[in-house]
């Protein structure tokens, strides 16, 4: 569930936060003509940058170019967080991730970490907008009511935007 005063007084790290409950989201190369894909990602809040594993034979990777800007989206499974992460997305081979990372859901698409078809992509955001809403029934009744008996919008949740200042994963 996501803590709206949280949400609203410190977006970024409920989107790192929340970032950590999701398993995937859906990833696209801005440009690239193809649409979103569900991709598992995995945390690096330290380092401000969120990893990939793929295929060097998806459209994907064969659309990553050297200034590639993707957008990452996701979805709460209690869908009462969303966001839409824009940023730069490259192929970075870093060892310490890939064994940190590296579980058997990743096994089960390549043949090891060693496998020539893996990549490891590197998606540092920019900017971001999150969307934290109420999962009270209770409470968006209410709001809804009241909103409409008052002639009002129903505060039912928070926006936020976030911009990134460099990276520190450089």
């Amino acid at each position: 569930m996501a803590d709206l005063d949280t949400a609203r007084d410190k977006p970024e790290s409920t989107l790192w936060s929340e970032l950590q409950k999701v398993r995937a989201g859906m990833l696209v190369i801005a440009g690239s003509g193809h649409l979103p894909q569900p991709m598992a990602h995995f945390c690096d809040p330290a380092a401000r940058r969120i990893w990939f594993f793929t295929d060097r034979r998806t459209d994907l990777f064969r659309a990553l170019t050297a200034d590639a800007t993707a957008v990452f989206t996701i979805v709460s499974e209690d869908r009462d967080f969303h966001a839409s992460i824009e940023g730069a997305l490259q192929e970075t081979r870093d060892d310490a991730r890939l064994e940190e990372f590296w579980n058997p859901m990743t096994g089960a698409w390549f043949e090891g970490p060693d496998d020539p078809s893996l990549a490891m992509l590197a998606f540092d955001p920019a900017r971001a907008s999150i969307w934290a809403s109420t999962d009270s029934t209770i409470a968006f009744l209410w709001e809804t009511a009241k909103a409409s008996a008052t002639d009002t919008r129903p505060d039912v949740g928070v926006q936020r935007d976030v911009t990134f200042s460099a990276s520190l994963a450089a």
